[in-house]
């Protein structure tokens, strides 16, 4: 017997498939490499003019609200189809039909439902959250991590049981993964070759510089590492709550999965709303009396002031020429329609982007439904495996564009995690130590040879349970005479 084998693919993994294909097309108008914003990675001391035009990548808010959207759409349609199923079943009961007649009988009202909201405001919330750290140009969030907090979370809400096998992946993504994920952040992000010393280029070029002296020099001050690392934390927590109270509503509660596409959507699209009505009118920063070819400004004290555009938090840029104002926004809402307003090509981006993510949500949701919330997690090592390795080809292996040796570090490390997952999945089956004890099939022939070792055992048990519901048939039928004899007496006595 070999020490490693292959377990049979469950029906139920087609999801995690669509989830990576439709985020993979996705990820083909938002850019490839979700590491940072290699377009940012220009000489700090560059005056070159810099274009103020918004792609469809600069408009963060609006590519949240596309999200929300197809979780409307996925929950909407979910919705009409087994309402379908319902009208069609010509006048026979269904659960659903069921539960409106005894509402309807009793005077019942629906209760409001504060996990479902929880659950909708919580996904939203560490969506548009992440969404804004990312977009301080570099990942700092240590997603080895967020599995430990879905192992608490299951075994807490769900009372979930880990297996021996399952252990193995817990301890390869929280100990080795981890691991060599600290050792990635003291790697620096790029590599040039333009300057005298390695001091001059990482003065030069943020991303010549790791993660923790990145943050340093782009936000002046120390305290912004811890925060930017527990922001990405609080973003995982809230994501995973919501994860895994979806799965308890849909098991325990029998919540159906539209429900909560459709809260998901709509609570999301409402904070999105609410977002562009504030960011629009508020920008992170502005700058007056600036001069656009050199980006510079004069001070209250005539004094010339170079912008310092690697500085801004926010990137989406606007230059009012009359008034002689530059404005730094997260999103804007006015720039976002005068960025779409003639632009085909964007307008087209849209529709399939809605549809995209519609089915990343219900996915999702089906993964939840016939899987774990753990399974989820796997979808985000492939598309970063094969968004890296696109980058990589695309920019022909140019360091000043991503540095080899941590890309061939980070790349390992989502290969070990897939292996991880496919260890926790039972894809791959480690046939030592006892690591397949807790295996399904390992349990369902443990069962059966039980059952053959004793027959008797199996049979007596059997008939035991036979002899109770004949009792119990006994009795009820005795209940029923006794009812049947006194409605009797009280009508002859009547």
């Amino acid at each position: 017997m070999g020490f490693i084998g292959c377990g049979k693919c469950s029906k139920y993994y087609f999801y995690i498939l669509i989830v990576f294909i439709s985020q993979f097309i996705c990820d083909l108008f938002t850019g490839f490499n979700k590491d940072f914003d290699s377009n940012s990675n220009i000489n700090i001391n560059d005056e070159k003019y810099i274009e103020f035009s918004a792609p469809f990548q600069s408009h963060k808010l609006f590519q949240d609200l596309l999200k929300f959207l197809g979780a409307l759409l996925s929950g909407i349609c979910l919705n009409y189809y087994f309402h379908r199923l319902e009208t069609n079943k010509n006048g026979s009961l269904s659960m659903e039909k069921l539960e409106k007649m005894k509402k309807e009988y009793f005077g019942e009202k629906i209760p409001f439902n504060y996990s479902l909201f929880l659950i909708g405001l919580m996904l939203s919330f560490s969506t548009i959250f992440r969404t804004f750290l990312i977009s301080l140009e570099l990942d700092a969030g240590f997603w080895t991590i967020e599995i430990a907090f879905l192992i608490f979370l299951s075994n807490k809400i769900l009372k979930i049981h880990f297996g021996n096998h399952q252990k193995v992946t817990i301890f390869l993504i929280l100990v080795i993964l981890f691991t060599c994920q600290l050792i990635s952040t003291y790697l620096p992000r790029t590599k040039h070759n333009d300057c005298l010393t390695v001091e001059e280029c990482q003065n030069n070029y943020l991303y010549d510089n790791n993660i923790f002296n990145f943050i340093i020099k782009k936000y002046d001050s120390v305290l912004f590492i811890p925060i930017i690392i527990i922001g990405f934390i609080i973003s995982f927590i809230m994501r995973d709550y919501s994860w895994v109270k979806s799965k308890y509503l849909i098991d325990i509660k029998s919540y159906p999965i539209s429900k909560i596409l459709i809260t998901i959507g709509a609570i999301g699209t409402i904070l999105i709303i609410i977002s562009y009505i504030l960011l629009t009118f508020i920008p992170c920063s502005s700058f007056e009396n600036v001069n656009i070819n050199n980006l510079t400004y004069i001070d209250n004290e005539n004094k010339e002031h170079k912008i310092l555009l690697y500085k801004q938090a926010c990137n989406l840029i606007h230059y009012n020429e009359e008034k002689k104002i530059l404005y730094f926004y997260y999103d804007n809402f006015i720039l976002l329609i005068n960025d779409y307003k003639n632009n085909l090509l964007q307008i087209l981006i849209i529709p399939v982007y809605i549809i995209m993510n519609a089915l990343i949500y219900l996915s999702q949701m089906m993964i939840l439904k016939n899987l774990d919330p753990i399974t989820l997690l796997i979808n985000n090592n492939f598309n970063y495996f094969f968004t890296r390795l696109i980058f990589f080809i695309i920019s022909k292996g140019d360091e000043q564009q991503f540095m080899n040796s941590l890309l061939f570090l980070m790349e390992i490390e989502e290969i070990i995690s897939i292996l991880a997952y496919f260890i926790y999945m039972e894809i791959i089956e480690l046939k030592f130590c006892k690591l397949d004890y807790d295996l399904k099939k390992t349990i369902s022939f443990r069962s059966l040879s039980e059952t053959v070792q004793d027959p008797e055992g199996f049979l007596n048990e059997e008939n035991n349970k036979e002899d109770d519901k004949d009792d119990k048939d006994d009795k009820d039928d005795k209940e029923e005479k006794s009812q049947e004899l006194i409605s009797f007496e009280d009508r002859y006595s009547a």
